[in-house]
Parts: structure tokens; sequence; C-alpha cells
């Protein structure tokens, strides 16, 4: 009997897929499968079936699921009897669920021992035993990882996996080019350069492809377009062995017919190495206000003031996560505490956009923060491994020696986040994010809420210019119109400034119209409803449907019974 990830998650029998019941049932089975032989708490599998948000029936529920599973695998062992090896099963062991399955029962741990396998060949020289691997691992590929599976767990996971498939492909163009198969690569290398457009691995391989089969003005612009995307995305200039590749063709030069293959075995070096100039990537400082208080935490914090832990290792600094809904200034705050620290840090200040929210679909895994992050600090392409364990061991080591304020602004949650962490940072880690970070015990969060009355008052006036804010009065409806939201105040005052004509009460009649405030609350880059739809998409379907119940209710609040009656379930938050 085999148990199925690669594409959608299932059981099979006899080379017969079997059914596995519903989407939970089928989450579970991923949370367990994806690491045979660990175990699992229940408050872990509850966080990831629930995402996040695990009922007070939680604990109740999960046994039930529990037993469904029981159940799919007792029928799957039936029917596989001795065919497909030993039986899997979903035990228990001191308060943890396991799942007991060798490895090649398993189609995804199959994959990566073979992937690990051809990388272990290539390193000691024998290409056509790596690509034998590679094509048994290229056949047990079926599809989209955990395909159909909602929430953040599955999600990371999906990035985890496509990242190491990634690293295979890698692996194969690297032993191809050797072989001379130039023109057959190139739309796959293409495909990869599409995927990680900063990775200038690929990007070299995709110039010799190019170049090899004779496509040299191609293999030119290949070398422009990462140049561009590195100084727009990261500041940051292509290394020299991509810089060197470059002139040589430049020059029209006979390339060698072999691609030096990229080595992922990193030594223990006594310190990270040191980047070719101090890196400070920080856009110009924003005008903060009414966010002292925050500012003051912040700061303390990178003095390793605050928060006081007894557990704090020596030398090592807090990691913050700074967050809150969209809008209210999360960004902002952390670039104004990153120009305040930055002349305290010897290795400079970086800025990480990592773009959880911004609609553009590009890798949210913590392997592509990773790399993005050791290339914001100079580090080579060369020098950075392709093995995604590798590379997070990479980041981590680089965050553990170096002294900088490092903002990863927009992160996609705890399990983006967490494997680039080290243990004892020496670097002050500033996060913004719209999700919580309660999974990660090793930080600290200073959430944000709607600014003060006087706050919210000051920013607009600062915002508007004192001669047409004359009226406390009615600019104190204005605020409260724009629930005291900076983005909204932002946006809000902008059109007023923009319109001469406008008095403070034509604002706030137009803010005041029935249905019509989003519409006002808009400017040239789309409004704040766009960006409060980013959010909305990363619900699962359930919370997208008790967002358009509640959202029915004519009032500004409401409490747990009536909520529960909009959306249909019981107070206590009850479900299956």
């Amino acid at each position: 009997m085999y148990v199925h990830l690669l594409g959608t998650v299932e059981l099979s029998a006899r080379g017969e897929p079997l059914s596995i019941g519903s989407r939970k049932v089928r989450t579970l089975l991923a949370c367990l499968a994806i690491d045979p032989e660990r175990p699992v708490s229940p408050d872990t599998l509850a966080e990831r079936l629930w995402d996040g948000e695990p009922p007070p029936s939680a604990a109740g529920t999960l046994q039930v699921y529990i037993s469904r599973l029981r159940s799919a695998l007792r029928k799957a062992n039936e029917t596989a009897g001795s065919a497909d090896g030993p039986p899997v099963e979903s035990i228990s062991r001191s308060g943890t669920y396991v799942l007991r399955a060798e490895t090649d029962q398993v189609d995804w741990q199959l994959f990566h021992r073979l992937a690990v396998q051809a990388r272990s060949l290539v390193e000691v020289g024998d290409d056509r035993g790596a690509l034998a691997a590679l094509d048994r691992a290229s056949d047990i590929w079926q599809g989209e990882p955990l395909a159909g599976l909602p929430g953040l767990w599955a999600a990371q996971m999906r990035s985890l996996m496509k990242g190491r498939r990634f690293a295979a492909s890698v692996t194969r163009c690297e032993i191809e080019l050797r072989f001379g198969r130039y023109a057959d690569l190139v739309p796959d290398l293409a495909e990869l350069a599409d995927e990680q457009p900063w990775n200038e691995q690929v990007a070299a391989q995709l110039m010799t492809a190019l170049y090899g089969c004779g496509r040299i003005a191609e293999a030119l612009a290949a070398y422009r377009r990462i140049r561009r995307r590195l100084r727009d995305d990261l500041a940051t200039e292509p290394d020299e062995t991509l810089n060197r590749l470059h002139e040589r063709m430049l020059r029209r030069e006979l390339l060698d017919h072999t691609v030096p293959p990229q080595r992922t075995i990193i030594s223990a070096p006594p310190s990270a190495p040191a980047p070719s100039r101090r890196p400070t990537t920080l856009p110009p400082a924003p005008e903060l206000v009414g966010r002292d208080r925050e500012l003051d935490l912040l700061v303390a914090a990178a003095r390793g003031e605050w928060p006081m832990s007894p557990n704090a290792r020596p030398a090592s600094l807090p990691v913050v996560a700074v967050s809150g809904m969209p809008g209210c200034g999360k960004t902002a705050l952390a670039l104004a505490a990153a120009h305040r620290l930055h002349e305290s840090f010897e290795d400079g200040a970086v800025l990480l956009r990592l773009g959880a929210h911004s609609g553009e679909q590009e890798d949210r895994g913590p392997e592509s923060a990773a790399t993005a992050l050791l290339r914001q600090f100079g580090i080579p392409s060369s020098e950075i491994p392709v093995e995604p364990d590798e590379l997070l061991a990479h980041c981590r080591e680089l965050l553990a020696q170096r002294h900088a304020v490092v903002v990863l602004d927009d992160a996609a949650g705890p399990d983006q986040i967490g494997p680039l962490l080290p243990a004892a940072p020496t670097s002050f880690i500033l996060i913004t994010s719209r999700r919580r970070m309660a999974e990660l015990p090793t930080v600290s969060t200073i959430p944000l809420n709607a600014l003060t009355p006087q706050a919210a008052t000051d920013m607009f006036t600062r915002l508007v210019g004192p001669a047409r804010t004359t009226d406390p009065a009615r600019v104190t409806d204005i605020t409260r119109l724009c629930a005291r939201h900076p983005l909204a105040l932002h946006i809000a005052a902008g059109r007023f400034r923009g319109r001469p004509s406008w008095t403070l009460d034509h604002l706030a009649e137009r803010l005041s119209r029935r249905n019509g405030r989003l519409d006002e609350l808009r400017d040239s880059h789309g409004g704040i409803d766009r960006s409060f739809a980013m959010s909305y998409q990363a619900l699962d379907a359930g919370h997208q449907l008790a967002l358009h119940r509640l959202s029915l209710h004519p009032g500004d609040g409401f409490g747990a019974y009536l909520g529960a009656a909009l959306i249909g379930c019981p107070p206590t938050g009850q479900s299956g």
C-alpha cells in the first residue's frame, strides 16, 4: 500500500487509488505522511487542520478524524495484502500521533531520497548514475504537491516540496549541459528562470544553453534580464561568475563544454563570508505619527532591553514581529525603527520584501526568502546552496554571525519565517505580517491597532495642512469615518488635498454615504479595498463565507451569539 502526496493526497493498493474521505482526513494524512515515523502532537495537528484557528471542540473532532483515517488505512492494507510491502498504520505514541510506513511507501519521501542520491552521485562524478536516479524521481512526481488542500501549512509545505523539485531540476540541467544537450535544455531552463528570477545559477545555465546552440543574442538578453531584476528587486549586482560568463560571450569565446557542479556541502568556517560592501537597502524613512510607544519598544528590543526574558541567550537579540491589519502602518514602523538603529549595527540594514500580500505570483517559501536574503548580504550565488536544508542552514548561520538590522516585510506566516531564524541571532530581526507569529515561541509580537483619536487628528492635519483643517469637530468626524486607520486617512487626505474646492463638510458627507465609503477611499494604487482583498483571498472558503455573512450586519459591532446566528454555527465555535 502506498501514500501519495505528489498530486492528489490519496492511498493506493495494487495500483488502484482508494478513497480516504473528507478534505480534513486527507490533510491529516498529509501532516503525518510528510515525515513518517516522526511524532506529531495533537496541538500541532489542530493548528494545521484548522489553519491556525482550531475551534474549542478541536480535540474531540481530531479524534474523529484520526478514527476515520485509521479505518481508511485498515481497508487499504486489507486490499493490498502483502503485495505492496508492510502495512501503513497510524499509531499513538506518548500522546502524539505517528504514521508508520517505509520510506518507499510515501511518494514524496521516495522522490526526496532519489534527489539526494542524485546529488551525491554528481559530487563523486557519476553523472549517468545521477541521471538514472533523477529519471526515477521525475516519474514519481505526478502533479502539484498536496493538490486541493487549503491552508497556510499546506501552502508552505507545497512551496518546500516544489523547492526540492526545483533543486533536482537544476541538478539535471547541470549534468545535461556537460553532455552538450544545449537546445533541448533551453525550454526547461527558461521555465526555471521564470520560477526563480533571482537565481544566478539558473541564469548561467540558461545563458550557456542559449550560447551553446548559437542563440548568442538571447544569451546576452538573459544576462540583462537578471541584472535588471537584481538591481530593481534586491539593490545588488550579478556575482563575478555570471559577469565573467557574460564577458566571455561578448568576446565570442568558445566556452568549455562543462558547467562546474554547484557544490552544496557547507563546511563550518569560523565566520560567514564577508560582504563585498556594507549592505543598506532601506528606502527613505517614512513620516511616523502616533506610534511613539511602539517605536520605543523596537529600539529597546534592538538594544536587548525588551522583552526581558530569563531564557535569553547572552549576546543574542530578540526577534520581533509587528502584526496588524492591512494598511495599519506595519512597514512604516519597521522602516522608521531600522533607520533609527542603522548606525548602531556595523553590518548595516537590509529590507527584504517578501510580498505575501502583494498580489504577485512569487514563491512564498522559506527557501526563496533565504536565497534573496543571502544575496542582499552580498553572498555570491556560487556560495548559495541549492539543497533547501543546506540553504536554510546557511541563512541561519549568517543571521547568527552578522550584526545587522534585518527587516522581513509582509511575511506569509510562521511556516515561512521559522526556518530562517537561528536559535541565538546577533542580528536584530524585525518581521511585519498580517498573520500572528504565535507558533514561534522565540518571536515577540507588537500588535498595531487603530490610531488614538488625537494621533488620527494629528495625522490628517499634517497630511492636509493646517489652513484647511480649522474645524476640529469636522476633522474628528472624518477620522472616525476612516476608523482612524492610517491607510484610509492617507487616501482621504490625499483626495481632499488634491481638490481645493472641497470643504471638510463635503468630505465628511461623501464618506458618510451608504455603501460608498470604499469608493471614496481609492487612489491611483487601487484603494483600501485592494489591501483587504489580498487577505480575503488567503482565507479558506468557510472563513470567506463567514465574512460575507457578518458583513450583512448593519451595526458597528456584535456579540458571540449574534455572530453565531449570522454564520450559522454554535456560539462556542463547535464545528466539524
